[in-house]
């Protein structure tokens, strides 16, 4: 069987057992997979391919991370297990462990102000809408991206995320000046199903659209530091622990199954680190 009827056959499978999330992430991958392995018989790919498609993905993308780079490793090896129930022994990349870091809060301030400025047009009000939410809410993107009219209680503004990673119900909450704009946006698309719609084609956005989008801000406002979806989520997660949070409330607003996932992939940003320092120094 070759790559490309293979991978569309594994990402059938996926739909059915995995969360959105991951289908996802596996799509997205198996797009860049297709480019490279294309008609090749699944049944010969070694482990010398899966090097060889390593260099060939580092050339064009040179800056691409080992964290990346195993994603693929991983794509492909699921691929041919599927197919043959055999697992191809392909060593992962040794991985950096860099910290993450958050959006910082004048960055936070200049994009919400020119996404506020651009209000007035139909997408310039739905992506406002966008971040404010995973601001509120600290959601991962394709939670929110599969968020429908019925999940929101205007009342007690909640957000009950039926759509999830961990195929875990949970609730969110937002804040009242994002409720009126959420409102704004209900009313002014009619909307009775999807929040957030690729107004072109008609459907809910994509997390590449998402992507792309966060892109063209980043070049438009000419930012030092990028602006992606789990960036955002990873400041709220930071800023309501500076606010007095405790770890186990953000466990259950962020989704985490044990708080040992919290605790790793949380820290506190240099400023707020540099800042406490110097009060004992």
């Amino acid at each position: 069987m070759d790559f490309i009827t293979a991978s569309k056959e594994f990402l059938d499978y996926v739909e059915i057992t995995k969360a959105n999330g991951t289908l996802d992430v596996y799509t997205r991958k198996v797009k860049i997979l297709n480019k490279y392995f294309g008609t090749t018989d699944i049944s010969v790919i070694t482990k010398k391919d899966v090097i060889k498609f390593w260099s060939w993905r580092k050339a064009s993308l040179p800056n691409i991370k080992p964290q990346t780079l195993n994603k693929y490793r991983t794509v492909i090896i699921l691929i041919i297990e599927y197919h043959t129930d055999i697992r191809l022994k392909v060593r992962k990349l040794r991985e950096n462990h860099i910290m993450i870091e958050v959006i910082d809060p004048h960055t936070v301030f200049t994009v919400f102000e020119y996404l506020r400025q651009q209000t007035t047009y139909k997408e310039g009000l739905r992506n406002y809408v966008l971040f404010k939410l995973i601001f509120d809410t600290g959601l991962r993107i394709n939670e929110v991206l599969n968020l429908k009219v019925s999940d929101f209680s205007f009342e007690t503004n909640t957000i009950h995320a039926k759509v999830t990673k961990t195929k875990r119900e949970r609730f969110v909450y937002f804040k009242n000046d994002t409720k009126k704009l959420i409102k704004q946006l209900i009313t002014r698309d009619r909307a009775i199903d999807y929040i957030f719609k690729s107004y072109q084609k008609d459907k809910r956005l994509s997390v590449d659209n998402v992507q792309s989008l966060c892109f063209r801000i980043e070049k438009k406002l000419n930012l030092s530091y990028t602006i992606r979806p789990h960036e955002w989520r990873h400041t709220f997660a930071t800023t309501f622990l500076k606010r007095g949070a405790d770890l186990e409330t953000l466990r259950l607003i962020l989704g985490h199954a044990s708080i040992k996932t919290t605790q790793r992939y949380l820290h506190l940003d240099n400023d707020f680190i540099r800042n406490e320092y110097f009060k004992v120094a």
